[in-house]
């Protein structure tokens, strides 16, 4: 009986007669190189996701600070100055939004090799969000052109939030196309609040241009105050509070006591929120005569460090599960 020696790197068999025998590759290998590949790749996006929330956080809570900066009696610098921060947050997320699509159709690809073609449904989420934070972006730089007076403060402010008014449609249609899958994982509260916000978005905004507008004309007639246009948003917040508190309760009868942290930290967070969003409007409502507005900031900047905080041990805590299924 010959000897014979496989090597499965090169594919190649040697027998006794010193021949060399090329093999083509058996499905099975080549299926599993391009799991290996896919693995691979979704290990290297999920650090990128991870350096860009880090970068995205970090950046958003420099344009928090920068903006209580700005808003101080000492605050002399430009508005633009504000925007690095804000766009480079909103990069990280555009960039943490494709990664997160990429990774699932590696996943696909990997559970199913022969479909070589991308999902309709990830395609257009992905071209749906992508848009949004162009739009915000774009956003960004009109108001800042209007802050620093180079777009006519007379001029209708919609004309400003056009991009932004553009980002609100996008996300309500985005929503109505992940609705099923939302109602058919249970997650009835959850769509609610999405469309909610959505819904107090646009009423805030235009509340305020109106306001805004009428207040550039000299419009005393005008009965519309500062107070008017954050209902919507105090109506948001206190529904969110309240399913904060409703899943306080059924982690409570579950015993899942980290979730109970998690949810206690949110809802104090959105309490702070809340609070700041108050004194803003009493002061521009000349109800609290003070218009230095750092304490309604540092309310916002201790809340988001609240979320960042639970944000972190969250990912923390689901990294440490993956190792142990890992090891399991």
């Amino acid at each position: 009986m010959s000897d014979k020696l496989s090597i499965d790197n090169n594919n190649i068999i040697e027998n006794n007669e010193n021949e060399l025998i090329f093999e083509e590759p058996g499905p099975n290998e080549s299926l599993n190189k391009i799991i290996e590949k896919n693995i691979e790749k979704i290990e290297l996006y999920s650090q990128i996701m991870k350096i860009s929330e880090l970068i995205s956080l970090f950046s958003f809570f420099l344009f928090l600070i920068l903006l209580c900066i700005k808003l101080s009696p000492n605050g002399n610098f430009n508005w633009l100055y504000l925007n690095i921060p804000g766009i480079i947050s909103l990069l990280g997320i555009i960039v943490i939004l494709n990664s997160f699509f990429i990774i699932k159709e590696l996943i696909d690809k990997s559970e199913n090799p022969n479909n070589t073609s991308i999902e309709k449904g990830s395609f257009i989420c992905l071209i749906a969000l992508n848009l949004i934070g162009i739009c915000l972006i774009i956003f960004l730089f009109l108001i800042t052109l209007r802050l620093n007076n180079y777009i006519n403060n007379k001029k209708d402010l919609n004309i400003v939030f056009i991009p932004f008014y553009i980002s609100l449609i996008i996300l309500i249609l985005f929503g109505i196309f992940i609705s099923p899958a939302f109602i058919g994982n249970g997650l009835y509260f959850e769509i609610v609040l999405f469309f909610l916000y959505l819904l107090s978005a646009f009423i805030f905004s235009g509340l305020l241009c109106n306001k805004v507008n009428n207040k550039n004309q000299l419009n005393n007639n005008n009965k519309v105050k500062y107070f008017h246009c954050f209902i919507p948003l105090y109506f948001c917040i206190g529904a969110h509070i309240f399913y904060f508190i409703f899943n306080v309760i059924i982690d409570k009868m579950k015993n899942i006591s980290y979730n109970i942290f998690s949810n206690l930290i949110s809802i104090f967070g959105l309490i702070l929120i809340f609070i700041s969003f108050l004194i803003t409007q009493l002061k521009e409502d000349n109800v609290i005569n003070n218009k230095n507005h750092f304490i309604q900031l540092l309310l916002l900047i201790v809340s988001f460090i609240l979320f960042s905080f639970d944000f972190i041990i969250n990912q923390i805590i689901n990294d440490d599960n993956e190792q142990r299924q890992e090891l399991e």
